[in-house]
């Protein structure tokens, strides 16, 4: 399979369109994606990932020597939206949201198209919120939904997607695997080999035989039990001819309710016209009784109220001369504060006049004409005394007998609101008296129409209706239930009864048993000689790739798996290696994947994302070389500027690659155009250039990526 086409849609940090052309008729297989970190190589790897598979995950972790998956990469995440997968803009500002992956690649099967879309026409806050839509073309067949995930997985298997994308930072966990032979690198290698469906045929050849072996042994054991079936099945047919007893107690008792309330009926019938002025009489009669309850008690709370009824009416006498008492009291207590203000007043002044000497006691300076100023202070003290003598001679009225009448008037004085609730309690008294006068009136109307005692006899007639109709309900709940107890006795019964013996049956059972324990055998050593073979194939095939790798072939003879597939690097005098350095066993590590990926058969390409991490110059060297040959599948690989850069490769002379692409953001260039990398722009503003050429903007502090094809003839 070739990658020919990748088309991103607000992926990541690619806001709108971004369209990767893989198509050439040049051999040559290696492709580049350079950038710093933050500018998309990674969502490029994963944008693939989840075209093919609808799901990216975070990196794997290694704990207890297992591979522990990543939790899922969000769509759209409110609370996450540093690690979701949609462009942010996009996601904020666009309506409907969309973000979707075209991948298209050609080989053996022919020609593929996958695009998978997530969208919303509203704002999705979780991934729950988006529909996801997947369509496959296959040689111009159209596939949706799960039709076409099967589609992706007869071309391109989930279980082989780890050793086709290949994370350089989850490489050392996949070492310390190889080396532990731990389950789960076990399971993967089975996997790529195609060994599941094998095992998973012996798995089910044998839970056959374990049904013929079970039908087996209960063929032996029919005959003891046919003599305890034979008992439970005559004290089941007691319990069912019990049952159908009662069925047909309850039937004529259902029956017996039902004439007798035929009966009620038509007595109810006759007396119809007369049952219409009982049952308002009965009403009524209800009512009276009630309402006596209730005139009782508003009687007793008019009484309470009634008490109070003294003090309001003298009250009425008294009030005013309370209220002319209780102004003269404010007005005495108004001219002792006044005395006491001018007393102090004057004794200021005095103090002045007896201190003064020629000193202003205001400003603190010479008085310039003391004579004035001290007879401008007599005169002031002289106006104090008149007042203070004229507020002395009124009012003769002693403050404390003013009080005490006061106290005296206020023992009479009602509570606030004593009227209103006396006022409230008698009007309400009076209104269900006249309801309870109405109430008679009507109840002795109804007497003329009907009597107490034929009202009494009509109402107990209905009474005794209610409680047929009450019991026929009962017995008609028990008769369905009896009903349900029958057809369960009765299946118990048919169940139970012991059935003939078939022995030409078991004869059967026990040759297609022999059968399969044959076909077992035979499936699991076609298993294990394919294993071994395969493993052996895997071993020859990594040891080859290990020694074009390594910066030292002649130190080493290659690698070796045990039957666990642990692998071991060995050196040239045929022990193994002690203390190899890490770089040395990741490339052990990607010499047994690209191992598995040569014996699996399977023709597709390989996609690496941060390649180089943990391996020295030379190491990184030798691995473009080895998978950048000519006669490989595509090789991607995703690098940041701390592994390799464009320069390097070219200036060093390393493996030939078919095309390359750098992703940069407009903060990693100089007064260049990021829409069409033309020179000639000229700044505008704070962080903003304008190109000459095709008049776009730059703005340095933006985050989309932009994505320049390298030039490799330059």
């Amino acid at each position: 399979m070739r990658l020919t086409y990748l088309v991103l849609s607000d992926i990541g940090p690619f806001r709108g369109r971004h369209i990767f052309d893989f198509s050439s008729k040049d051999a040559r297989s290696g492709y580049a994606f350079f950038a710093k970190n933050g500018r998309g190589k990674t969502t490029i790897y994963n944008a693939m990932k989840w075209a093919l598979f609808g799901k990216v995950r975070r990196k794997s972790k290694l704990v207890d020597e297992q591979v522990v998956e990543g939790s899922l990469r969000p769509v759209v995440d409110e609370d996450d939206y540093d690690h979701m997968m949609m462009n942010y803009d996009a996601w904020k500002d666009d309506v409907p949201q969309s973000m979707s992956v075209l991948f298209i690649a050609e080989g053996e099967f022919g020609k593929l198209q996958v695009e998978r879309t997530a969208s919303c026409n509203s704002m999705a806050r979780k991934d729950k919120h988006l529909q996801f839509s997947l369509t496959v073309s296959l040689n111009g067949t159209s596939y949706q939904g799960q039709a076409a995930e099967e589609e992706i997985a007869k071309v391109f298997p989930i279980e082989l997607e780890r050793f086709f994308f290949i994370d350089g930072e989850e490489v050392e966990a996949y070492t310390t695997m190889m080396k532990s032979s731990t389950q789960g690198i076990i399971d993967d290698i089975k996997s790529i080999l195609r060994l599941p469906s094998l095992t998973r045929g012996i798995e089910d050849l044998r839970a056959i035989k374990r049904t013929y072996d079970d039908a087996i042994e209960a063929g032996a054991k029919k005959q003891l039990l046919d003599t305890k079936k034979e008992d439970k099945a005559r004290t089941l047919n007691g319990q069912l001819n019990m049952v159908r007893k009662q069925i047909q107690e309850t039937e004529e008792e259902i029956q017996r309710l039902q004439q007798r309330q035929s009966s009620f009926q038509e007595q109810i019938k006759g007396v119809a016209e007369l049952k219409t002025y009982a049952d308002e009489k009965l009403k009524v009669d209800s009512q009276i009784e009630m309402l006596q309850n209730t005139l009782k008690t508003s009687l007793e709370t008019f009484i309470g109220d009634f008490s109070n009824a003294g003090n309001i009416l003298l009250w009425n006498k008294l009030e005013p001369t309370y209220n002319a008492l209780a102004e003269e009291n404010d007005g005495q207590q108004n001219k002792r504060f006044a005395l006491d203000r001018l007393k102090k007043d004057r004794k200021k002044v005095q103090e002045t006049i007896d201190e003064f000497r020629s000193v202003c006691d205001k400003c603190h300076q010479p008085v310039l004409k003391a004579e004035l100023f001290l007879k401008e202070r007599q005169v002031e003290k002289d106006e104090l005394d008149k007042e203070i003598k004229s507020l002395e001679g009124s009012g003769k009225t002693n403050p404390q007998q003013l009080r005490a009448k006061l106290t005296a008037l206020e023992t009479f004085q009602p509570n606030h609101g004593s009227y209103e609730r006396l006022k409230r309690s008698y009007d309400f008294y009076l209104s269900q008296n006249k309801l309870l006068l109405n109430l008679k009136e009507k109840q002795r109307n109804l007497s003329d129409h009907v009597s107490e005692d034929s009202a009494k006899d009509i109402n107990e007639l209905a009474q005794k209706s209610a409680r047929t109709d009450q019991a026929l309900i009962k017995n008609e709940n028990t008769l369905r239930d009896l009903r349900f107890k029958e057809d369960e006795f009765e299946t118990k019964y048919k169940t139970a009864r012991p059935k003939d013996s078939d022995s030409d049956a078991i004869d059967i059972v026990y040759d297609l048993r022999d059968t399969i324990q044959r076909f077992i055998v035979a499936i699991e050593g076609t298993v294990k000689s394919y294993s071994d073979k395969a493993t052996e194939e895997v071993q020859k095939e990594a040891s080859k790739v290990f020694l074009q790798l390594s910066n030292a072939p002649a130190a080493f003879s290659g690698i070796r798996l045990n039957k666990q597939f642990k692998a071991s690097i060995y050196g040239s005098n045929g022990r193994p290696v002690v203390g190899a350095s890490s770089g040395m066993e990741v490339i052990m590590t990607l010499s047994i994947i690209d191992a598995l990926r040569t014996v699996s058969g399977l023709d597709a390409p390989v996609f690496f994302d941060t390649p180089a991490r943990s391996l020295d110059k030379d190491h990184k060297n030798g691995m473009l070389n080895y998978f950048w040959r000519d006669d490989r599948s595509q090789f991607l690989i995703f690098a940041h500027s701390g592994e390799f850069t464009v320069d390097e490769i070219i200036n060093e002379d390393l493996a030939v690659f078919n095309k390359a692409w750098e992703l940069m953001w407009p903060e990693d260039l100089e007064m260049t155009c990021i829409h069409c990398w033309s020179k000639d722009v000229e700044h505008v503003s704070k962080h903003k250039n304008r190109c000459n050429e095709c008049e776009n903007i730059t703005n340095s502090h933006s985050r989309q990526t932009a994505v320049k094809e390298v030039n490799l003839h330059e």
